[in-house]
């Protein structure tokens, strides 16, 4: 058990998840201060989405070349240097904010911010592996879970609070700070990377065309894997539409105090998902717990349009366990099982596929609830969701996928 503890949690992973952690935690404050700050200003779900939607997109269009080209790079310095810049980026706006509200330079902040996202993500995903051993990446990957639905807890709790007490632009410039705080304990981490990543890099078209033809055939052989990541990416669509409303439901029919609430109780319910998952017999009892997963968190949203809060807080604690345990087994199903010589380029398809499909479903919703009543296109998306789930698993199990 030592040993086992030993190569799990060391002074790497624990340096690894205090960074995310730190950087998380203000990431969740920003989100919920642009998005607040934009729909006051503005009164628009359509231009929350747009924020969002430059965010991700140079992430998307970027991260299948990035993850290519930090295959001979340093994953470690690229963390790094990737880090410092959003952070700088990210204080600069918020000096900028103190001044006036400018959607302009939001726009442009997100858009460099995704660049950044596009060599950091799958440079953090190539890392994990040669910290984590294979066979436990499952545990690293519920301890992650973990980790980061406590941060959820404390950011989405603090947050309708820290709104009231402080402004925007500060809650902004601490973003930045987080972002410089991750980057200097990724400079501590011990790893001694292969010799192709710490040389200089080497590359050219050629090469990144053959890496891509590797990439597509492993998607071709493996059907599983294919119908996997589509029924996830359609789900994180339906669900996505969601998250973007989120927000301004809570503005237009509550308030900002109850969000906060809210989303730490959802939060918290994302920490007891993992631990669940971890008591029960996962191969036995597989598909009864992703079905179990869809409907926990569909049902309850068809009582959205209540007017008492407790109910709300119920909802929401629901959508928090179920999500959780659809996200955790579905994680842990891309991730797993893949060649480490080609886990970086698969990831940078795989990722920005799945920003995809959450860009997609959050411009759908910042679009319809500009035009429809916010409450009946949450019940809608819902609907969908079991609609998809229900013929997903049944494809699946045709399939004969194992856990």
């Amino acid at each position: 058990m030592k040993k086992i503890n030993k190569a799990l949690v060391n002074k790497n992973s624990i340096l690894l998840w205090q960074g995310t952690a730190v950087s998380g935690f203000g990431d969740i404050m920003y989100d919920v201060a642009i998005a607040k700050t934009i729909y006051d200003n503005t009164n628009s779900t359509l231009l929350v989405s747009l924020a969002v939607v430059l965010n991700l997109l140079p992430t998307i269009i970027l991260m299948p070349i990035c993850g290519v080209i930090i295959e001979n790079l340093s994953k470690k310095s690229v963390l790094i240097y990737t880090d410092l810049i959003r952070g700088i980026l990210t204080i600069f706006l918020g000096l900028c904010f103190i001044v006036e509200f400018n959607y302009p330079l939001i726009c442009i902040i997100s858009f460099s911010l995704g660049v950044c996202e596009a060599f950091f993500r799958p440079s953090i995903i190539s890392l994990v592996p040669q910290i984590i051993e294979e066979k436990l990446l499952a545990k690293a990957t519920s301890i992650t879970t973990v980790i980061s639905n406590i941060v959820h807890i404390l950011a989405n709790f603090f947050s309708g609070i820290i709104l009231l007490i402080f402004n925007v632009p500060l809650i902004i410039i601490i973003n930045g700070i987080t972002f410089i705080l991750s980057a200097i304990s990724e400079c501590f981490i011990s790893i001694v990377e292969n010799k192709s990543a710490s040389d200089k890099a080497v590359y050219n078209l050629k090469q990144i065309k053959s890496d891509f033809a590797e990439s597509k055939t492993f998607f071709v052989q493996n059907k599983i894997y294919s119908v996997l990541l589509i029924t996830y990416c359609t789900v994180v669509f339906l669900l996505s539409n969601y998250a973007i409303l989120r927000i301004p439901f809570f503005e237009t029919y509550f308030n900002i105090e109850l969000y906060g609430i809210s989303m730490a109780f959802m939060s918290a319910a994302g920490i007891v998902a993992p631990i669940f998952l971890g008591i029960i017999n996962l191969q036995r009892d597989n598909y009864s717990i992703l079905i179990g997963s869809f409907v926990g968190m569909s049902i309850p949203m068809f009582f959205i349009d209540t007017q008492h809060s407790i109910i709300i807080i119920i909802i929401t604690l629901c959508y928090g366990f179920c999500n959780s345990i659809f996200h955790t087994v579905f994680n842990v199903l891309l991730f797993t099982g893949i060649s480490q010589n080609i886990i970086a380029r698969v990831t940078s398809i795989t990722t920005p596929l799945i920003l995809l499909s959450s860009l997609a479903g959050q411009l759908t919703g910042g679009i319809l609830g500009d035009i429809f009543n916010i409450n009946k296109i949450i019940k809608g998306v819902f609907m969908l969701v079991l609609v998809i789930s229900v013929i997903s698993i049944k494809r699946l199990n045709k399939l004969k996928l194992t856990f």
